[in-house]
């Protein structure tokens, strides 16, 4: 054994373990162990208040937040909770208000929406009341009762059982993990450092110095005269290293259901019922991002590293939160996670208030910050002012020893950090921020947007299409210490959106990669072994049966330089795009037509189908996608298609009043225009004033939080598609033993082209009695490749800390309930979703075009109009198609009815 581990191993086994200093260790005044809200915080405040000592934050994860941070509510209270004798009581309070104080002094997510505590009975009104005078004594004086009249202006949508409520104003939404990001930003800009990748293995007392604490890391050794133990649900590991006897603290898991952003019109406060001793029950929560949060439930668990979700746990949440809401809908569920609160367990009296004390006779220097759940993140800011008052009573040598500011550098990702010390607001969320900004009209968007783009043309490429991140937002990251996929996500909001990542995954990735500088395969999720890709494939791909004849199609950039007649704007180069265009130059060679796709190469999803088996109606015989594709390019511009790729729409105007979307008449020209306005990195900011929109964005994948399958979020997981097109296009492999789950076309032939590829698939699941895809693929993609299949089945667990380990499938009954004794365990790396695609209508939401409530289709009369004249709208954005021959027939005749209404419109 190692010097080094004879060290270890004696600090951490010891209750007062002292140590030689080692001549590498690094000194510091004060070192802070946890990486989440509190530690981060509690760094900031120190490092602003005491500007003189060295100070250094320990998080054991890979970035910071990816603790319990990253699983929170995201409620700052207005702290009613609890009785002003507490810390609880008293620093909720005081965070409240301080949240609001430095909201005056720098940029923080956070917004005050109010909260309301209600009550289906009025004999709860007193309990209420009691909540009121408590708050009252904590110091919060706007606290009022209200009654059912009231409570219906202030929330039309809650149910009708309720009665009263506790209205608290002062409540507000925030967004934790930035709020970790900004304060981390601003705590190094104050001269602290953050050390990531760092696990406090012990904590020894130096035989040198008694007032030097040896902290020993994963990564180095480190010399402190105080040690903050902010490490969440560890803390009571932290102290016992330093021979502490905490109270155990006690992982109780809270799963939360996020809503699509189409939700959060149901309510505009936070909604909660009136709470037990346990919990605060399953509340309705408005995010500051326009998703509605519901939950979180409350359950005891044995392992602190237990987050997954469970099916008990989905339905709690729903039928609690319906109680509520009665017309929250489930369907609309884009994700599910579980975080754990670290509450401290004493079997005298069962209060939980929170710990933080200077540990003075047993291990002075160590200052416990434990036990810390909710209302924690409200109360942050206020148990920072607790510890530093802490810190500044310490006088084990008179006074606070101070070290001379430190020149070391901070970590390599830290050091780069551009932003000190004046803008301390996140380098990012910036294009979402301008474009779902209500208080501005259109053209202040596009003044604001061409701004960016004149700064950095990187503001040019939408990489997140569901979030409007751009790649200058995900380089900003990167620069701010993003290291992983959920790096990135937690500070742009990059994979958060409907899709879930399946549109942007891969080229986060690529800009990792790029930025880096390391191989796509070492990206990982949330770093350690979460990896995302497990081969490079290079020129290694098994083709299909008949080859692509493209080995990439071009990008056409094509202008006209003036335009005498408004052109006709296709939305989407997929084949519905490509061939309405084609035929309304076919049938009307003057009118100008203009086809923009986000993708770099116009041919849409064909471009990543190499199978065989398109084509045999239109062209009598068989094709691959990508051949399908270049057939139909070819054609378009051959009849002069003006094709702009690399170009996202980000508002589609329509310049129609209400009176003319109610009329059936036929608007007149004048009124059909319409007003596009898209992005691309190479030309900035453009404007279409159109005669006709047609509508061609096809269609995205249902993932995993629409099909609400319970479990853990490990790495590994992908919609089929996707992994399509890294296998297919982007040449990496996704997994080498693989489940599908779902066994329509897509699914099928997946499974062939990974057992070509060398993968193992294990299973093909279906939750139908048969299989869904067409005979064919269901003979030559499973059946010939002796793929086990699991016909009435779902899955009902998954299982994976880091990478996916196991799948737990069980067989249902008739009412799709899970019967007894049914359960298969397979181990796996990797599960693919072929589970349906959902039409891809943001634009024609953002038009106020009518869709279809079951299949958010377009709504179209028999000429592919929609509601709004001018408006068409063909392919997987009207209904999704089985065989690309048939959609593009459709398109076709879509293009000749988008003709007749130009030359009914000009001839009046």
């Amino acid at each position: 054994m190692s010097d080094r581990q004879t060290l270890l191993k004696h600090s951490t086994n010891n209750n007062n373990a002292h140590s030689t200093c080692t001549n590498d260790a690094k000194q510091y005044d004060i070192i802070v162990i946890g990486g989440g809200v509190i530690g981060t915080t509690v760094t900031y405040y120190l490092a602003k208040n005491f500007p003189q000592l060295k100070i250094c934050l320990l998080e054991k994860e890979a970035e910071l937040s990816f603790g319990i941070s990253k699983a929170n509510s995201g409620i700052i209270h207005a702290g009613f909770h609890d009785q002003p004798t507490t810390l609880k009581g008293r620093l909720c309070a005081r965070g409240n208000f301080l949240y609001g104080e430095w909201q005056k002094e720098f940029p923080i997510p956070f917004k005050r929406v109010g909260e309301l505590m209600v009550t289906t009975d009025h004999a709860d009104i007193p309990k209420l009341t009691e909540f009121l005078l408590q708050g009252e004594a904590n110091g919060i004086h706007d606290l009022r009762i209200v009654n059912q009249t009231e409570l219906r202006q202030l929330e039309n949508n809650l149910s009708e059982q309720i009665v009263a409520a506790l209205y608290a104003p002062s409540a507000g939404v925030i967004n934790p993990y930035e709020l970790v990001y900004i304060l981390a930003r601003r705590a190094l800009c104050l001269g602290a450092e953050i050390n990531t990748n760092s696990e406090v293995l012990g904590l020894a007392r130096s035989s040198k110095n008694a007032d030097t604490i040896i902290v020993y890391s994963s990564d180095k050794t480190y010399h402190s005269t105080i040690v903050i133990n902010a490490a969440g649900i560890d803390g009571d590991k932290i102290a016992q290293m330093a021979g502490i006897s905490t109270v155990k603290l006690i992982p109780r898991k809270g799963e939360e259901y996020l809503l699509d952003r189409k939700c959060q019109h149901l309510v505009k406060r936070i909604i909660f019922p009136l709470p037990n001793r346990k919990s605060k029950g399953i509340l309705i929560i408005p995010t500051l991002d326009g998703t509605i949060m519901l939950g979180p439930t409350a359950k005891d668990v044995l392992n602190k590293s237990d987050l997954s979700t469970s099916a008990n746990g989905f339905q709690d949440v729903i039928s609690k939160a319906k109680t509520l809401i009665p017309s929250i809908n489930p369907a609309y569920l884009i994700s599910a996670f579980a975080g754990v609160r670290p509450v401290p367990h004493n079997s005298e009296d069962n209060f939980q208030d929170f710990i933080i004390r200077e540990e003075k006779e047993n291990f002075p220097g160590l200052i416990n910050v434990i036990g810390i759940q909710s209302p924690g993140l409200t109360a942050a800011p206020a148990i920072a002012e607790e510890v530093a008052g802490i810190v500044a009573s310490m006088n084990h040598s008179t006074q606070v020893p101070v070290t001379h500011m430190s020149t070391t550098t901070p970590q390599p990702h830290i050091s780069e950090l551009k932003h000190c010390p004046g803008e301390t607001s996140a380098p990012y969320l910036k294009m979402r921020e301008i474009l779902t900004n209500k208080q501005l009209d259109s053209e202040e968007k596009i003044s604001l947007i061409k701004n960016l783009f004149e700064q950095d043309h990187d503001y040019g490429e939408i990489i997140c299409r569901c979030e409007m991140v751009t790649l200058a937002e995900i380089k900003a990251a990167i620069l701010d210490g993003a290291r992983t996929l959920d790096g990135i996500k937690f500070r742009t909001r990059a994979g958060m959106g409907r899709c879930q990542g399946g549109f942007c995954s891969f080229r986060s990735i690529q800009v990792l990669s790029q930025e880096l500088h390391i191989s796509p395969l070492q990206v990982s999720k949330r770093g350690k072994d979460s990896s995302i890709l497990v081969a490079d494939l290079g020129g290694e791909q098994v083709q299909e049966s008949i080859p692509r004849k493209d080995k990439s199609a071009p990008t056409f950039h094509r202008h006209n330089s003036s335009l005498t007649v408004p052109p006709v704007v296709v939305i989407g180069a997929g084949p519905a795009g490509l061939i309405s265009a084609t035929e309304i130059k076919r049938r009307c060679p003057q009118q100008p037509v203009i086809v923009i796709d986000r993708e770099d190469t116009a041919g849409g999803i064909l471009n990543q189908c190499i199978h065989p088996g398109f084509g045999l109606i239109e062209y009598q015989e068989e094709l691959t996608g990508p051949e399908y594709a270049w057939r139909i390019l070819q054609t378009a511009l051959q009849h002069n298609v003006e094709i702009r790729t690399n170009t996202t729409v980000v508002e589609l105007r329509n310049e129609h009043n209400s009176d003319d979307h109610k009329s059936s008449t036929p608007a007149t020209p004048a009124h059909s225009r319409f007003q596009v306005t898209a992005l691309s990195a190479e030309h900035g900011v453009q404007i279409f004033n159109s005669s006709a929109i047609i509508l061609g964005t096809g269609c995205r994948e249902r993932a995993r939080g629409v099909i609400h399958i319970p479990g853990d979020r490990p790495s590994g997981i992908f919609t089929a598609g996707l992994a399509q097109k890294l296998l297919n296009i982007d040449g990496y492999l996704p997994g080498r033993r693989v489940v599908i789950v779902g066994s329509g076309d897509i699914g099928a032939i997946m499974a062939r082209r990974l057992t070509l590829q060398g993968a193992k698939v294990l299973a093909v699941v279906e939750i139908k009695k048969n299989l869904s895809a067409k005979p064919r693929n269901i003979i030559q993609c499973i059946l010939d490749f002796d793929i086990p299949i699991y016909l009435e089945h779902t899955i009902s667990n998954i299982v994976g800390r880091e990478r996916l380990e196991k799948i737990t499938l069980a067989k249902i009954d008739n009412q799709g309930n899970h019967l007894p004794d049914s359960d298969v365990h397979i181990e796996c790396d990797t599960l693919l979703l072929s589970v349906g695609l959902i039409p891809e209508n943001e634009l024609a939401e953002m038009a106020n075009v009518k869709l279809d409530p079951i299949t958010n289709g377009v709504i179209t009369n028999e000429n592919y109009m929609s509601s709004i004249p001018g408006i068409f709208a063909c392919g997987n954005a009207l209904k999704i198609y089985d065989l690309v021959d048939i959609l593009s027939a459709d398109a076709q005749t879509a293009g000749e009815k988008v003709v007749d209404f130009l030359r009914q419109h000009n001839a009046n």
